[in-house]
C-alpha cells in the first residue's frame, strides 16, 4: 500500500522503506536511535541511519540532541566541526570515558559552559583550568588527572546544576561552588600526607548525600596549622546519608569528629587500610566516635565475618530476615573493614558500647576444599564479648558452599559451649550459592548440632527455633531423615527449595 492508501501499481521498483507511511518510519527511526551510547560506534551509526532515507535525515537533523551526544567521539577536526554544527546550541556530553587529543582538549577546555555531563581522562591540571569557570549546565562529571600537585589559586569553580562529581589523582585547589550537589567521590592511587584541601572544599554542598573518599583524609601526625588534635572548621552535611572513607584510623577518626552532625541513620562505611604507628590511640578515638553515634541510634543488629575481618552493624529495617539487601535501597549501617589488620577490629569491637544487639549474622570464610580457617583464641573472645552476647536473641549463619564436599562448621562460640548468648532464641541456617553438602558431612553437622542444643537445655537455656535456608540440591529422604533428631529437640523449620 502507498502512504495514502491506494494500491501500488504492479511491478513498484521501489525499495520497502519508501513504501512506508510517514508515521511508520518515524516509529522505527526512533527506536533505532533509542538508547544510543556515547561512543564512535554511535556516532557511525548515526551517520548510517541519515543515509537510509530522506524522512530518516530530516528527522536525525531536527533532533539536535542526538548530535550533541556523540560530538566528543570524533576524532577528526572536520567531523567534529560537522557534527558540532548538527548540535547546535544544544548541552553537550563527553563519552565515557576517553583520552582526547590536544587539539579536542583545547577545545573542550574553551567550552565548558556548554557541556551538561564530562567524563575526560586526561594529563590537564583540571583544577587549575576550571578555576574562575561557570558550567551552569553541568550535571555530572568525572575528571582525572595525572596525581601532580595543583596550584592554589583563588579562582571558583561554579556549577550550579552538578548533581554527581567523581574526581581521580587530582589535587584540589580551588573552592567548587555546586548548592545542588548530591554525590562526591574522590580518589588517589596512593595516601597522601595533607588532604586539606579536600577536608575544607566539602563545607560547601549543603544537598550532598553520598560521599566516598578514597585516600582523601589529611595523613599528618597534626591537622592543621594549629597542630590541635583534630583541627580544621567543622564539616556541616546536613543531607548526607552515605558516607565511605578509606584510610588509616587517625585519619577516619578526625575527619568523623568534624561533620557535625553526623545523621544518626546515615550508612557509614570505613575500611582501614593501614595501621597508624599509635594504633591503640587511633583505635580508642574511632571506638570514642562510633559509640557517641551508637548511643542513639537504634542499631540492633551485627554482621561479623568468620574468622574475623569485618563487621557491619544494621538497624531495625534490615533484620535477620532480610539476608540480602538490593542495593538500590539505602540501609542504615555502619560497615568496619581492617586490610590493616584484625587487631584492630577486635580492638574496636571490645570498646564501642551504645548498640543493644539482639541479632547476629555470622557470615563463614568460603573454604572450597581447604579445611576451615583456624579462630585464633583472641578472635573467640569478640564473640564472648557482653556486647555482642547479653541480648543477642537471633543468629543467622551463613555458610557459603563452592564444592559438594565442603564441610559444614558451627560457630565458633557453639564449641565453647552452651551458655554464650543466654538470651538466644534463634537459630537460622542459610546455606548459599550451590546448596547443602552431600548427607555424610551433613549428619556430622546435624549431630554437633544436636549436642549443642540438648547443652542448652540441660543449661536452662533452650532455643526456641531452628530453621534452615537456601537450596538443597540432594536432597533426599535420607537427607530429611537427618534432621529428624533435631526435630525431637526444637521447632525445626525447614525452608530449603
Amino acid at each position: 500500500m502507498s502512504s495514502d492508501g491506494d494500491a501500488l501499481p504492479q511491478g513498484d521498483a521501489r525499495s520497502p522503506v519508501h513504501r512506508m507511511n510517514e508515521d511508520t518510519l518515524t516509529a522505527i527511526f526512533y527506536e533505532a536511535v533509542r538508547g544510543l551510547a556515547l561512543t564512535r560506534q554511535a556516532l557511525v551509526q548515526l551517520r548510517r541511519l541519515t543515509q537510509v532515507c530522506r524522512a530518516w535525515r530530516q528527522l536525525a537533523l531536527d533532533l539536535t540532541e542526538l548530535w550533541s551526544d556523540v560530538v566528543c567521539a570524533c576524532y577528526k577536526p572536520a567531523l567534529f566541526d560537522l557534527v558540532l554544527s548538527r548540535a547546535r546550541n544544544t548541552p553537550l556530553s563527553s563519552p565515557h570515558p576517553t583520552w582526547h587529543s590536544e587539539w579536542r582538549m583545547s577545545w573542550i577546555l574553551a567550552h565548558l559552559e556548554r557541556f551538561r555531563s564530562l567524563d575526560i581522562f586526561s594529563a590537564e591540571d583540571w583544577m587549575t583550568a576550571l578555576a574562575g569557570k561557570c558550567c551552569p549546565v553541568l550535571t555530572r562529571a568525572q575528571l582525572k588527572g595525572t596525581g601532580d600537585v595543583a596550584n592554589i589559586t583563588d579562582g571558583a569553580w561554579e556549577a550550579p546544576a552538578l548533581q554527581e562529581l567523581r574526581l581521580r589523582d587530582l589535587r584540589v585547589g580551588i573552592r567548587i561552588v555546586a548548592p545542588r550537589l548530591r554525590f562526591l567521590k574522590v580518589a588517589y592511587r596512593e595516601a597522601p600526607v595533607h588532604r586539606r584541601g579536600i577536608e575544607d572544599m566539602l563545607t560547601g554542598f549543603p544537598q550532598l548525600q553520598e560521599l566516598v573518599l578514597v585516600n582523601a583524609l589529611t595523613t599528618s601526625e597534626t591537622v592543621g596549622t594549629t597542630g590541635q588534635e583534630i583541627g580544621g572548621i567543622p564539616i556541616e552535611l546536613p543531607s548526607l546519608v552515605r558516607l565511605e572513607l578509606t584510610s588509616n584510623v587517625l585519619a577516619i577518626s578526625r575527619f568523623l569528629m568534624r561533620i557535625t552532625p553526623l545523621n544518626s541513620k546515615i550508612g557509614l562505611h570505613l575500611i582501614l587500610d593501614s595501621v597508624h604507628r599509635d594504633s591503640d590511640h587511633a583505635t580508642r578515638l574511632l571506638a570514642m566516635v562510633l559509640s557517641l553515634h551508637l548511643r542513639n541510634s537504634g542499631y540492633d543488629s551485627m554482621e561479623l565475618n568468620v574468622p574475623l575481618d569485618y563487621f557491619r552493624l544494621f538497624d531495625s529495617m534490615s533484620t535477620c530476615q532480610n539476608t540480602t539487601r538490593d542495593s538500590s535501597i539505602r540501609y542504615p549501617e555502619i560497615t568496619v573493614q581492617a586490610s590493616a589488620g584484625v587487631p584492630v577490629l577486635m580492638g574496636l569491637l571490645e570498646q564501642i558500647s551504645g548498640a543493644k544487639l539482639r541479632q547476629i549474622h555470622l557470615r563463614a570464610t568460603s573454604y572450597r576444599n581447604n579445611p576451615p580457617a583456624t579462630v585464633t583464641e583472641a578472635e573467640l573472645s569478640v564473640y564472648r564479648m557482653p556486647q555482642l552476647a547479653d541480648d543477642v536473641d537471633t543468629v543467622l549463619y551463613s555458610i557459603p558452599i563452592t564444592q559438594p564436599e565442603t564441610p559444614i562448621t558451627l560457630p565458633p562460640f557453639f564449641l565453647d559451649g552452651p551458655t554464650v548468648y543466654p538470651r538466644l532464641k534463634n537459630l537460622v541456617i542459610q546455606q548459599f550459592e550451590q546448596g547443602y553438602t552431600r548427607l555424610p558431612l551433613q549428619r556430622e553437622f546435624v549431630g554437633r548440632l544436636k549436642f549443642w542444643l540438648e547443652a542448652r537445655i540441660e543449661a536452662g537455656l533452650p532455643l526456641h527455633e531452628v530453621r534452615l535456608r537456601g537450596h538443597a540440591r540432594w536432597r533426599t529422604k535420607a537427607d530429611s531423615a537427618a534432621w529428624d533428631t533435631i526435630r525431637t529437640i526444637v521447632n525445626f523449620v525447614d525452608e530449603r527449595q
